[in-house]
Formats: structure tokens, sequence, C-alpha cells
């Protein structure tokens, strides 16, 4: 593609009618959260950088020892706050899940590789602390949305790895959403002068080329009026994993794009919740 091509392609707002429209759901769905999911504690600290932080919302039964949700949400990896999308505990909480919302440092002020090492960072403190909130640190169900889902793929192939912080098999499912699995195109986009992409990170961060045998299970999804781009990210990824005989359910969400694939978590009898909360 063309640099103006792969921009195109790579631009989700090109793609919807009105994307603030989008921003503002998002602004309702995690003012409901905060409202009516009581006993949240926000801000709590994982690491030494500020922007370390999550927030953390108990199920709406009160149940201890609750099945974990982490949420890492989306950005190109530039931009947006986990407070903005604190509307995904919504469904899991109210089925019984203690969601996690990670916040983490943006680029240009980071690199993607230090990005990845943070969200790391977060898990290992999930799996460590979370008894503390209500949680059981042994049961985590991980999701990401578009960069989210590159970190979070990056953190389910990390596991169990020479010097990585989480142990094998520590994710036992993945939901991905809208995500970025190979990096090479973007180097060429709108994005680069925030994003600095150079072969190194591309090699080092590019989830579809790490691949490996695993035994979390996977969900990979897009929005069904999503760029094709954003399709072909996703059924390359799923290919490539299913080729080292994982388990995937690979399926676009019917009438959803970029920004409304996540609305359904906060359905919590949307399918995507339903699979969250029944591994």
């Amino acid at each position: 593609m063309t640099p103006s091509e792969v921009d195109h392609q790579y631009n989700p707002s090109a793609w919807v009618s009105d994307p603030d429209a989008c921003m503002r759901q998002y602004a309702r769905d995690a003012a409901e959260a905060c409202a009516t999911l009581q006993d949240s504690s926000l801000n709590v600290s994982y690491g030494l950088h500020g922007d370390e932080t999550l927030n953390i919302f108990p199920p709406a039964s009160g149940q201890k020892d609750a099945p974990v949700f982490v949420f890492v949400h989306g950005g190109y990896w530039r931009a947006l706050h986990a407070n903005d999308f604190n509307g995904v505990a919504l469904g899991p909480g109210r089925s019984g899940m203690l969601t996690v919302v990670l916040n983490y440092s943006l680029c240009p002020a980071v690199s993607i590789l230090e990005i990845v090492a943070q969200v790391n960072r977060a898990l290992r403190w999930v799996q460590q602390n979370i008894h503390r909130y209500g949680g059981d640190g042994q049961r985590i169900a991980l999701a990401g949305h578009s960069a989210g889902a590159h970190l979070a793929a990056m953190a389910v192939l990390m596991q169990g790895q020479a010097g990585a912080l989480l142990s094998k098999d520590s994710i036992h499912s993945a939901l991905l959403i809208s995500g970025l699995y190979e990096l090479a195109p973007l180097e060429a986009s709108y994005l680069q002068p925030f994003i600095r992409l150079d072969a190194h990170t591309i090699a080092s961060a590019s989830p579809v080329r790490w691949v490996a045998p695993s035994t979390t299970r996977l969900w990979v999804t897009w929005g069904e009026l999503e760029s094709p781009a954003f399709a072909q990210q996703s059924q390359g990824f799923a290919d490539r994993w299913r080729a080292c005989a994982n388990t995937a359910t690979v399926e676009a969400l019917p009438g959803h794009d970029h920004f409304s694939a996540i609305n359904p978590l906060c359905d919590p009898g949307s399918t995507l919740t339903r699979w969250l909360c029944n591994p």
C-alpha cells in the first residue's frame, strides 16, 4: 500500500461517521460503572511511574475470591487513559468477576517496548496482590482493544519466557478485539512520528512473529464494519495461532465498527461477556 492507503486503512476514525459519539458513549458507560459498582479502588499503583495505575471494580455481588478480568485499553499507544474505559467493568462486574482496567504511559514519552513491559508488570502485580481486593490471582482473563489487544497478545506470548514476570499458563483466557499483530505497516503511517517504530521494535513487538504453543484460550475478533486491514491483522494472527495447535475462536462482530466493538463488554448477557465468565 502507498502511505496514503496505509493511513486510510489504519485510521479507524475514517471508517465511522461520528468518532466523537463513540467517545461520549465510553464516557457514559465509565460514569455508570463508577456509580453502580460499589467499593471501587481507582488509580492503584502497580509500579514506580505515575502512569502505572489500575482501576479495580469488585463484582456487584460482593463475591470473594472472584475470577479476575483485566482490560487493556487502546489509543494507538499514544492516547487515552484507563479512566475512559471503566465501562468495560459493567458486564463482567454484574456477572461475578472482579475487573481491573489497566493504565500505562504513552508514546512518544516512552517506547512501545516499555509499554509492553508495563503491562507485564501490571499483570504480575494483579497476580500477586488482587486477593486484597477480593479477586483470585490464579484465575485471570485478559482482554485488550486495538493497541490494547496488541499489548494483551504480547503478554500472552511472553508467559513463561526467560526473564518474564508471568509464569507459564498464568492467563487462562484472552479476548483480543480489533488488534494489531504485525507492526511493520504502521512505520509508513501517520502514527510514525508518535510511535517511532524501528526494525528492532517491529521485530520484537509484532505478536504474529512470536506465536508458539500455548494453553491460553483465545478469542480473536474485530468489528464487521472495520477496514480490511484490521480484519486481515486479526485473521492473520488467528491463523498463525491455530497453526501451532492452539485453541481460538475467530469471528467478526456483526454490526460493529472499531470503536463499538468493545460495547458488548458493558452487557452481562453479551456473547463476549459470557465467554469471559465461563472458561
